[in-house]
């Protein structure tokens, strides 16, 4: 029997693996990303292998971690161009 429909789509262990790795290099992401959001290291790797669903609220943690990313790095970036000759 075919799922029902759903208004949206779960992330997948893929779009989780591009974004830990994005967020924190292809070595420890997985590690690095428990720690941050305060998860064991084993529930990161299920999600990322797919042996359990990603947790709907996730997507939006995630967000966040990004968005902050994205603030330091522009602050950064600002400062190398003040540098430049």
């Amino acid at each position: 029997m075919d799922k029902p429909p759903t208004d949206r789509q779960r992330m997948t262990a893929d779009e989780l693996t591009q974004i830990g790795v994005a967020l924190y290099g292809a070595t420890h992401w997985k590690a690095q990303l428990a720690r941050t959001l305060g998860y064991g290291n084993r529930t990161v790797q299920r999600w990322a292998t797919g042996s359990w669903d990603v947790p709907d609220e996730l997507p939006g943690r995630l967000t966040t971690l990004v968005e902050r990313r994205i603030v330091t790095l522009t602050e950064k970036l600002a400062k190398l161009k003040e540098l430049q000759p």
